[in-house]
This record gives C-alpha cells, structure tokens and sequence, in this order.
C-alpha cells in the first residue's frame, strides 16, 4: 500500500491524517538519521517533502523517500556540481533546462530521505535511474 498525496493548502500534519485516514496521529520518533516514523506503528512508513506553497505526503508500509521541488532558475554551476557525468549528459541532451536538472533533483532527495541518510555525501555520487518522461524506476 502506497499512497502519496500533494497539496497547496494543507499542511504537513493534515497531509499525514488524510493519507492515514484518521483524526489523530501515531505518536512519533526520530529513527536512524532522525528520520520521523511511527513509535507504534511499523507498519507504516511516511516521508513529507515542501517546496514554495507546495507539499508532498508519501505513505507506505516500507520506507519511503518524497521529493518535490518548485522548478527555478539558479546557478548553472549547480548542475556540474550536483549531477554525475552521465547525468549531466542526459540533462544537456534534453535541452540543459531546469526541468531536466528537477528530475534528477527530485530523485536523488527522495532517495535518501528514504533511507534517512540524507545529504551526508556528494549529490553527484548518489545515483539515480535516467528517465524518460513518464517513465518509473
């Protein structure tokens, strides 16, 4: 089971009561890298992610990684910095534009906020699948 919904005018704790589908919360915890879980309620894993006026809840019964990210400009040295070769690569081939840079973006947050490790390394050692749109990995 897997839900994941999104909204401009919820917050973070209604997010987690909708998905739940309940009036009050689990009692929480910081678990590994004090990533928030459930204290009595392994079963269920959540991740919340914010950007801009927009935020994201995933609900899982494993763990879970969220990303979401309002798509604005920045350095262009961000994208050497941030992205692999490979990925850089596929960035420039689809134009160089800050949606390709997003995609992967995204990706790699959600993937260690899955396993809670956060940012602890480099953004471009952390590997990512090269998607095409609509495309899942």
């Amino acid at each position: 089971m897997t839900k994941l919904l999104a909204s401009r005018t919820l917050t973070a704790r209604d997010l987690l009561l909708a998905a739940l589908g309940s009036d009050s919360l689990p009692a929480m915890e910081a678990g590994p890298g004090g990533k928030p879980r459930f204290r009595d309620r392994r079963d269920l894993r959540f991740n919340l992610s914010h950007s801009g006026g927009l935020a994201l809840c995933g609900l899982a019964g494993e763990e879970i990684g969220v990303d979401i990210e309002t798509i604005r400009p920045r350095r262009t040295l961000l994208l050497r910095k941030a992205l692999s070769e490979p990925e850089y690569q596929w960035c420039m081939d689809r134009g160089g534009g800050w949606e390709g840079f997003y995609s992967l973006w995204t990706l790699k947050e959600a993937r260690v906020k899955q396993s809670g490790a956060g940012l602890a390394r480099p953004a471009r050692t952390i590997a990512v699948p090269l998607l095409e749109p609509g495309g899942s990995g």
